[in-house]
C-alpha cells in the first residue's frame, strides 16, 4: 500500500481518478493535509461541465414568433402632423 504523508492513498484519493495537490503554507500534519484534500474536493463538485448542463430551449420573443402577420397585416398610416409632411420648396 502506498503511502503519502501517513495516509493510505486509498483514503487520500477515493473516487477520484486523476489526482493533484499543491500546497502553500504549512502543511507539516496529516490532518491539515487530508483537511485541505477534501475541502479540494467538495469544492471542486460545485463546477458543471458541458456534459453536466441540461439541455436549453430558446423561444423566440413574440416579436420574432409572429413577423410575418405583422409584416401583412400593417398598414401605414398617413403624415397627420405639418411637421411631417415634406415641404415643397
Amino acid at each position: 500500500m502506498n503511502q503519502v504523508s501517513n495516509l493510505p492513498m486509498r483514503d487520500l484519493c477515493v473516487g477520484c481518478s486523476d489526482c493533484y495537490t499543491a500546497s502553500q503554507g504549512h502543511t507539516k500534519t496529516k490532518g491539515n493535509f487530508a483537511k485541505a484534500a477534501f475541502n479540494a474536493i467538495a469544492k471542486s463538485y460545485g463546477f458543471l461541465t458541458p456534459d453536466l448542463w441540461k439541455e436549453t430551449r430558446f423561444h423566440k420573443n413574440p416579436y420574432q414568433e409572429h413577423t410575418d402577420y405583422l409584416a401583412k397585416t400593417h398598414t401605414p398610416r398617413k403624415a397627420t402632423s405639418s411637421m411631417l409632411i415634406p415641404r415643397e420648396p
